[in-house]
């Protein structure tokens, strides 16, 4: 349960600081982004490869008064939930698309600042002792892995800070009882949804945090249905709208998005590729060098040197059948609509089917085991963030940049370390608290490793805050025993 000696609140002035400290991290990022895509004059906004996704239907929807992506893929009317639309929206209303984006990520930056003090005061609550508050500030706050996507025109963001407001409100209404903070948490968790639709399970954690400590379950359940309904009221409301306009739409239900890919329909090749790749374990990124950069020699990456992998292969699936089958991907994904691209779609479909079953059949412990474990490495197992800077081999010569990619590097590792260390202490407390707030942790590794089985590193932003919660929990321990050792040897 949470501590009960009540520790004083710190000044509100407290924001300052790492809004400060966001918006120079936001500007010096977004300044070497823009270096990166090729210079040209300084904007306050860098686009990503999904960043269309969910503006593009705003656009639409003004100019055309309809909310989709592209026209002529109806499903992607529902392919996004319109939270981040909807609030670019806001700014795209009273101006044009390049001040809106602007405007947008202006309101990312500063809504991450702030978050970084309410993350603060969470660990302040849970801790009771000041040195967590101030610890937190400066993990959190200097955490380019999350601090990098507050210039990006993407969820990620927003999503974050998201998770952080809707704890902080159900742990005050734990301690004081006020249940606007209740309506609060609702906000914070509708818009979160609407922003992530994989984020929904978090409501979960809304009963530990709920439940009144000490209390029998028969007299704190009704209180606590009562409380938990309050939390999913506004959510509730809104995809009843939500469901009722896709209802409407496509005479069926959809309550969060029409499916995992954005609405999109893809190609028999392309549903079966990735299949194939969930399956054996491969990285579904296009990164130099691996299997899908392979299939896909048209991204331009570096694939000299590349080899199938042995493991991959099987009986009814050879190296040869592999190769046949790019061979097929590659009329699939260029050739015009026509008979030779409906067969070759047809022959990439035929061989990694049969090769995704007979992996499933003859390596049971490769696809129960092994590929989660590469899952978990592509999600965890890296440098850090994707700062927008060049190799360390050339930046030898530039101490600065150098300095700014050692620091996010370390700064990503220590809280990696720090956070499995952290687990552990959480499950030893037995603290249902604790479990909440490191809930989200643990449902994006099992949902992206052993659910979708498509991970990519961006994924785990969302969840960084409660990995800095088991983090924090980690030093703070660490820095407690430490002074009491101190005070030991001094008496």
């Amino acid at each position: 349960m949470l501590a009960t000696t009540r520790v004083s609140r710190p000044s509100q002035w407290w924001m300052i600081p790492p809004v400060i400290l966001r918006v120079g991290l936001a500007l010096l990022l977004c300044d070497r982004a823009n270096r990166l895509s090729g210079g040209g004059p300084f904007r306050f906004h860098a686009e990503a490869p999904d960043t269309v996704h969910y503006l593009q239907a705003i656009e639409n929807l003004l100019a055309r008064g309809w909310y989709v992506v592209y026209p002529q893929e109806p499903l992607t009317q529902a392919g996004r939930m319109p939270g981040y639309g909807f609030t670019y929206l806001l700014f795209r209303l009273v101006s044009g698309p390049e001040i809106a984006k602007t405007l947008l990520v202006c309101l990312q930056v500063l809504v991450s600042g702030l978050s970084v003090y309410y993350f603060g005061l969470i660990m302040l609550m849970l801790t009771r002792r000041r040195s967590a508050f101030y610890l937190s500030l400066a993990l959190y706050g200097t955490a380019l892995f999350v601090a990098d996507w507050d210039y990006r025109l993407m969820t990620e963001s927003l999503a974050t800070s998201s998770i952080i407001f809707y704890f902080y409100h159900l742990l005050v209404h734990r301690e004081e009882g006020r249940r606007r903070h209740l309506l609060f948490a609702s906000f914070w968790f509708a818009y979160l949804v609407f922003l992530r639709p994989f984020a929904a399970p978090l409501i979960l954690t809304a009963v530990p945090l709920l439940w009144p400590a000490g209390q029998p379950w028969r007299a704190a359940l009704p209180r606590v249905a009562r409380d938990l309904a309050i939390v999913v009221s506004i959510f509730a409301a809104a995809d009843a709208v939500w469901v009722a306009r896709n209802h409407r739409r496509f005479g069926r239900v959809i309550p969060l998005q029409a499916n995992a890919f954005g609405g999109y329909h893809y190609s028999a090749a392309d549903q079966a590729l990735f299949q194939w790749l969930s399956t054996v374990g491969e990285n579904p990124v296009t990164e130099p060098r691996n299997l899908i950069s392979w299939f896909r020699p048209w991204t331009g990456l570096p694939i000299d040197g590349f080899a199938v992998p042995s493991r991959i292969l099987t009986s009814r699936c050879s190296r040869e059948d592999i190769e046949r089958a790019r061979t097929f991907y590659g009329i699939a994904s260029n050739a015009p609509p026509g008979p030779a691209r409906d067969a070759a779609d047809g022959g990439v479909v035929e061989i990694l089917d049969r090769c995704r079953h007979s992996f499933r059949q003859e390596q049971p412990f490769r696809y129960h085991v092994v590929a989660p474990l590469r899952f978990a490495k592509f999600l965890f197992v890296h440098a850090g963030p994707t700062l927008p800077l060049p190799p360390f081999g050339t930046l030898v010569s530039r101490p600065g940049l150098l300095a700014i990619k050692l620091f996010g590097v370390a700064s990503y590792w220590v809280i990696q370390l720090c956070g499995a260390v952290g687990l552990w202490l959480a499950v030893r407390r037995r603290d249902p608290s604790l479990w909440a707030l490191a809930f989200p942790f643990l449902w994006v590794s099992f949902f992206f490793v052993f659910v979708f089985r498509r991970p990519e590193a961006r994924q785990m932003t969302i969840a960084y805050p409660a990995l800095c919660v088991l983090a924090v929990l980690c030093l703070d321990a660490a820095w407690t025993r430490w002074r009491r050792g101190r005070t030991t040897e001094a008496s």
